[in-house]
């Protein structure tokens, strides 16, 4: 996927027409597979069009191929073009900021101010300097490069899914192993997202059998994010909540094996979401009164101490609610009980 978003930017940094046609075609099933429902209903009739030009515009399809459909901005370097839309952002749009409301006389006359505020940046020769590609800067190269080692560093750190000889999927950031049936459809995701992008095209745009808009079935193609999930299941009147972690002992003997650490020292902790001091015997939080704990923290503090010489710098924690509940005659307002609380806090030194 990752390689895919970058053949895509590689297309338009270099005007490649045809590799975006391509590229645009192995994005499409990824869409279907994980039920990114605009992107599946809407980017089909987009590349079926435009892999229709050579037919329907060929004038036009020869333009884009010698790259018509970006714009290069300078030519002093490559791998340098956008798209057409971005740099209408950064030319026009940005020329035409202004601040205030925006009405239509501004709208009206936007490309005779871009104009306008271009000619006065010519004049004060604003654009004369020329520099380097901002990419080929020294500061820049540095950072890539920090980053990318620190990706390497994390990657190796945690759980390194390139090693040699692992046929396992392995979470990167929490080491966990698929099981069969998430590695299963994991694979074969591309597969489902292929055949089902072929059945919307034949259906919905080439025989015109069902509309483009109608509602699109989603695929429950499993992931990590399936693993994690609560099962909830109904059995005598009270809802059980289990969760998918039958093998969750093999894989922590695999993941301890390839971090190398031991397991009995790893067993010796807790692995359910409570502690098992605070757990019942079904692993959810002990309920008892909130009352009690206070008493067992009163069993277990000793005398206070009475101080009688406190330091002038000393800080003073003061309980505003054991305040409150001294006062024999409460005042009447709000007002009057804090002028009275905050006498009582100025004759404590006193």
């Amino acid at each position: 996927m990752v390689q895919l978003l970058l053949l895509f930017i590689r297309s338009t940094r270099e005007g490649d027409w045809l590799l975006d046609l391509s590229t645009i075609r192995s994005l499409l099933p990824w869409f279907f597979a994980y039920s990114h429902i605009h992107y599946a209903r809407y980017f089909p009739a987009y590349w079926l069009q435009k892999s229709d030009l050579p037919k329907t515009h060929p004038d036009v399809h020869q333009q884009l191929l010698n790259g018509e459909f970006t714009v290069q901005r300078q030519s002093r370097f490559g791998f340098s073009q956008v798209a057409c839309d971005q740099t209408i952002e950064q030319t026009c749009n940005r020329d035409t900021k202004t601040k205030g409301r925006l009405t239509d006389r501004w709208i009206l006359s936007s490309h005779e101010r871009a104009e306008i505020t271009r000619e006065c940046e010519n004049i004060a020769r604003k654009f004369s300097k020329t520099r380097q590609k901002k990419d080929l800067d020294m500061r820049k190269a540095f950072k890539e490069e920090e980053h990318t080692l620190s990706v390497m560093q994390t990657v190796v750190s945690m759980m390194n899914p390139f090693e040699f000889g692992r046929t396992d999927l392995v979470h990167i950031s929490s080491g966990v192993v698929t099981s069969d049936d998430v590695t299963k459809d994991v694979l074969g995701a591309y597969g489902e997202g292929d055949l089902s992008f072929q059945q919307f095209c034949t259906e919905r745009l080439q025989q015109g059998n069902k509309d483009m808009i109608a509602t699109m079935p989603e695929n429950k193609v499993k992931s990590f994010a399936t693993m994690a999930k609560q099962v909830k299941s109904k059995q005598k009147d009270r809802e059980i909540v289990r969760r998918s972690d039958s093998n969750l002992f093999a894989r922590l003997v695999l993941i301890g094996n390839s971090q190398h650490v031991d397991i009995r020292e790893m067993i010796k902790y807790s692995l359910g979401p409570v502690p098992l001091s605070l757990a019942t015997c079904k692993g959810t939080l002990a309920k008892t009164s909130k009352s009690k704990i206070m008493h067992f923290l009163e069993g277990v503090v000793g005398p206070s101490v009475h101080c009688v010489d406190i330091p002038a710098e000393a800080a003073w924690v003061i309980d505003g609610m054991a305040l409150l509940q001294q006062l024999q005659n409460p005042p009447s307002t709000f007002g009057l009980v804090a002028k009275h609380v905050l006498r009582m806090l100025l004759n404590f030194n006193s």
